[in-house]
């Protein structure tokens, strides 16, 4: 009886054995749940790159406009040309690499996992240079605080934006470069991810 028992626990395992099947369906499934994870992910990365997009294109607009002229642009002209490239970079190539995202969504070829790494390592360079602008930014002392800007600009001004924008000029530029760097990082962080579910994916289809 136990010799049986044996020979039978110890035959060999078919294609169509029911272990097999059940560790095919499990395989499948779980490649399922990578795939739904993966569009996911890009969607909410998709959602922070548009506002990555919009905000670090925002910073140049904010400068040009609501920053006290000319003194306190003579005074910053070189932290804010250096802040509007920063800005402005940051912005086209993450617009373009938005786009390159949407339309190679789908695909688990090699060149997608490239992709990834490639816009990995572009978004932490982003967050790293946003994050060292902000922290610049944030030491020095404000135009209007500095008595840069006379204090007298600030008379007759009723519009609260345009009141807060004189007297903390650099400031609110530190922080927009700020959230540049969270986002930028976020979304870094998220491509890492999709490149090791893409990975994961392409495994289990190639067995």
């Amino acid at each position: 009886m136990e010799s049986t028992e044996e020979s039978t626990s110890l035959k060999p395992r078919g294609p169509n054995s029911p272990y097999t099947v059940s560790s095919n369906v499990r395989l499948i499934h779980l490649n399922r749940e990578k795939r739904l994870e993966s569009v996911r992910l890009n969607i909410i990365y998709c959602i922070l790159w548009i506002l990555l997009v919009a905000i670090s294109a925002s910073i140049p607009f904010y400068e040009w406009f609501m920053i006290d002229e000319p003194e306190c642009w003579t005074a910053r002209y070189a932290h804010i040309m250096v802040s509007v490239f920063v800005a402005m970079l940051t912005a086209f190539i993450s617009a373009i690499l938005c786009i390159l995202n949407c339309i190679t969504r789908i695909s688990i070829s090699i060149w997608r996992l490239n992709f990834c790494t490639v816009c990995f390592i572009l978004l932490l360079l982003f967050s790293v240079a946003n994050f060292l602008l902000a922290i610049y930014l944030f030491s020095m002392n404000t135009c209007y605080f500095a008595q840069i800007t006379p204090a007298d600009r600030l008379d007759g001004i009723s519009n609260w934006f345009h009141m807060m924008s004189l007297k903390y000029d650099l400031k609110i530029v530190a922080i927009l470069h700020l959230i540049c760097c969270l986002l930028s990082f976020a979304i870094g962080i998220g491509f890492a991810i999709i490149k090791n579910n893409f990975k994961y994916v392409r495994h289990i289809d190639q067995d």
